[in-house]
C-alpha cells in the first residue's frame, strides 16, 4: 500500500515533467489544480499570474469560489496588515505558510479569516507564492474546510518542493508567446504607442472604455476569470488603487502585463475626483524599455549582476566601461556575459541588442547608469 511519501513523490514528478514542458500559465495552473486536488484535500482555492517585480497579481484561475467575493478579498489583500497576505508571506522569507502556522493556531488573530474564511465554513488556508531569480511570477492560495481540517506539516513540504519547479515554468511562459487572436489588434496596432483606457465604478463593475481598451479586455477576457466583466487583473488593480486612496497612501497603483502578441503593456490606476466617488481609471500603455527589460532578464533567468551587466552591453557600453562602473573585473565581465549569451541563446552583443531591442522603442529610453 503506498504510503503518503509514495504519493508524494509521485506527484513531485508529475509536476516536475509538467512545469519542465513549459506550457502557458493558463495550461499550467488547470493542470496544477487536478495535480493537487486530492493531495492537498482542499476544497476551493485560486491560481494567480504576478507581475514580477511588484507581485502584483494580475490574472486569477479559481477553483470552487464565488467571483462575487472577489472584491472583498482584494480590499482585505491590499488593506489588512495580515501576517497571511501574499506580501507579508514573501517578507517573512518563507515561500508557502499556512494560516495556522501563521497565526500560531489562534486564527482569530487574522482578519481574512475572520471576514471571509470563517463565514464560508473553511478552517485553515495553505498559501504559496512562486518566486524565481527576484520575481514573483505567481501565488496560489488553498482553502480546508472541517471535513479535511488544518493543512499539515507534510501539505507544506510538498509545496515547498513543487514551489520552484512551478516558479520556473512561470518564468519561462513570460517566453513564450501563445497563437494571436483571429480578432485581436495587427502588428502595427499592438506596437502603437497609443494608450487604452478603462473606467471602473466604485462596485468594481466596468463603466465605459475607448476603443482599444475595448480590444485589450477581449484580449484579456480569454482564459481569465471576469469579475462583473473586468479581467480579474485590472479589477485587482483598481480596488488596489481605491484603497491606496482611502489610506491616503500614494504608492505607485501600476502593474505589467504581456499581451497575447507580446507586448508589455503598463497598467496605472488612479481614483477621479469629481461626482462620481470611487470610480477609477486605469490607462495602458507600451512599456518602456526601462520598464520592459527588467522583467525580461528576470524571465531568462538572469541573476542581479547579470542583469547589470546585460544593461551595459544593452547601452553600447564596452568591456571595460562596464568592468569599471560595477567594480569588477573585465574578465569576470566577459564570464558574465557568456553566461548571458548562454541563458538568452545569442552568440554575441549584437544578437542580444537585436533580441532585446529589435521593433522597439530604441536604448535611449534604458535605465540610467
Amino acid at each position: 500500500m503506498a504510503t503518503a511519501q509514495d504519493r508524494q513523490r509521485v506527484i513531485l514528478g508529475e509536476i516536475s515533467d509538467l512545469c519542465a514542458a513549459r506550457p502557458a500559465a493558463s495550461e499550467l495552473f488547470r493542470s496544477l489544480a487536478g495535480l493537487l486536488h486530492d493531495e492537498l484535500g482542499f476544497e476551493a482555492g485560486c491560481f494567480h499570474g504576478s507581475d514580477p517585480v511588484s507581485g502584483f497579481p494580475t490574472s486569477t484561475l479559481p477553483y470552487g469560489l464565488d467571483p462575487a467575493d472577489f472584491q472583498e478579498a482584494a480590499q482585505l489583500e491590499f488593506s489588512s496588515a495580515d501576517s497571511t497576505t501574499f506580501d507579508a508571506i514573501r517578507a517573512s522569507g518563507r515561500s508557502v505558510q499556512s494560516l495556522l502556522r501563521a497565526t500560531e493556531e489562534l486564527p482569530e488573530l487574522s482578519v481574512r479569516y475572520r471576514q471571509m474564511l470563517e463565514p464560508r465554513s473553511y478552517v485553515d488556508e495553505l498559501r504559496v507564492t512562486f518566486d524565481s531569480h527576484g520575481g514573483r511570477w505567481g501565488c496560489a492560495a488553498f482553502m480546508r474546510g472541517r471535513r479535511h481540517g488544518p493543512f499539515t506539516t507534510e501539505d507544506i513540504g510538498l509545496m515547498e518542493r513543487a514551489g520552484p519547479h512551478i516558479s520556473a515554468a512561470l518564468r519561462h511562459s513570460q517566453l513564450s508567446l501563445e497563437a494571436p487572436s483571429e480578432t485581436g489588434p495587427s502588428a502595427d496596432e499592438a506596437a502603437a504607442p497609443v494608450g487604452a483606457v478603462v473606467i471602473v465604478g466604485a462596485d468594481g463593475s466596468l463603466v465605459s472604455a475607448d476603443e482599444r481598451a475595448e480590444v485589450l479586455l477581449a484580449e484579456q477576457s480569454r482564459d481569465e476569470l471576469l469579475i462583473r466583466g473586468i479581467p480579474s487583473g485590472l479589477a485587482a488593480l483598481a480596488e488596489y488603487a481605491r484603497e491606496s486612496a482611502e489610506a491616503q497612501r500614494k504608492p505607485d497603483c501600476r502593474a505589467s502585463i504581456r499581451t497575447r502578441q507580446g507586448q508589455w503593456l503598463t497598467l496605472r490606476a488612479s481614483v477621479l475626483r469629481g461626482a462620481t466617488p470611487g470610480h477609477v481609471a486605469i490607462v495602458a500603455m507600451p512599456s518602456s524599455p526601462a520598464q520592459r527589460l527588467p522583467v525580461e532578464l528576470m524571465a531568462y533567468g538572469l541573476t542581479a549582476r547579470e542583469q547589470d551587466v546585460a544593461f551595459g552591453a544593452l547601452r553600447g557600453h564596452s568591456t571595460r566601461l562596464i568592468a569599471e562602473r560595477l567594480s569588477m573585473s573585465p574578465l569576470t565581465v566577459q564570464d558574465h556575459l557568456k553566461s548571458i549569451f548562454d541563458r538568452t541563446g545569442v552568440r554575441s552583443r549584437r544578437d542580444l541588442v537585436a533580441l532585446l531591442m529589435a521593433d522597439r522603442a530604441g536604448t535611449a529610453h534604458l535605465p540610467p547608469g
